[in-house]
């Protein structure tokens, strides 16, 4: 059965699109859906591509060829494949493997639920607690904190100073914290996708499920598995929520990649 569906996006990456090595996504349109193939095209920076997504049961691991063609009018150009396998772990973990490019990535993913998600323990409550008394030192002195906004289960945030200065912070990463100034157009445009994850954990939060499976997704490709929606399902069915809706679908992968084009933007400040 063919299934056609189109997710408009409700995002402000002005900024952002400027800047086209970054991913601004606009539209998806889910051409197929079902258990063992999914196709869909999305409009990245203005060009059109189509992913396709086959999978098959092997000796009871989920192996995923996953091709992505660029659409030029009638014509369809296969520029990237990779293959990414499944595996139930136990219970609550999944063991993930993806090759791409010549690499091969494997991880284990600890699967809990949106409860532990929106009050993790992170290197961000720690880091808050020392910049607030960071803060409260400076107020009466030279310079303070004038500006900041967070992702708080990404732990991806950044702080502007009243002197110029600014931080872009995010957790997995290294260095976990980078300085630099205010200014800077590469952490302008990691400022617009850690605020844009905020709203988007908000919006998440009131969909029942739906934050924790976008949290496990995000072990997943902050460790640098392949983003994509077999991956999502397989996630969700493995943590007793069903297969989401297209729309709950969506917006987890769009979280997700946000999530990763706000890595693309600090590794370059």
């Amino acid at each position: 059965m063919i299934l056609f569906a189109t997710i408009f996006l409700n995002v402000n990456v002005g900024y952002v699109a400027a800047h086209m090595d970054y991913t601004d996504l606009t539209s998806v349109d889910f051409v197929e859906n079902t258990d063992n193939l999914i196709v869909y095209r999305i409009e990245e920076n203005e060009e059109l591509y189509e992913y396709v997504e086959e999978s098959e049961i092997v000796d009871g691991v989920i192996e995923v060829n996953i091709k992505k063609y660029e659409i030029k009018g009638n014509e369809k150009i296969l520029i990237e494949e990779s293959i990414q396998q499944i595996k139930e772990l136990n219970d609550s973990s999944l063991v993930v493997r993806s090759l791409v490019n010549g690499s091969d990535e494997e991880i284990i993913i600890h699967l809990g639920n949106e409860e532990s998600a929106e009050i993790i323990d992170s290197e961000y409550v720690k880091s808050e607690r020392f910049m607030h008394f960071i803060n409260a030192f400076h107020t009466n002195s030279y310079w303070y904190i004038s500006e900041k906004g967070a992702s708080y289960i990404t732990d991806t945030r950044y702080e502007v100073f009243s002197n110029g200065h600014a931080r872009a912070i995010m957790a997995g990463n290294d260095p976990y914290y980078k300085n630099t100034r205010s200014s800077n157009g590469d952490f302008k445009v990691f400022k617009v996708y850690a605020d844009s994850l905020r709203q988007k954990e908000i919006e998440l939060t009131l969909i029942g499920g739906a934050i924790g499976i976008a949290d496990a997704v995000i072990d997943a490709v902050r460790s640098g598995q392949v983003l994509n929606f077999t991956l999502i399902k397989t996630i969700a069915k493995k943590m007793g929520k069903g297969i989401p809706i297209i729309g709950t679908l969506y917006a987890i992968y769009d979280y997700a990649q946000t999530y990763i084009d706000a890595r693309s933007a600090y590794k370059r400040i």
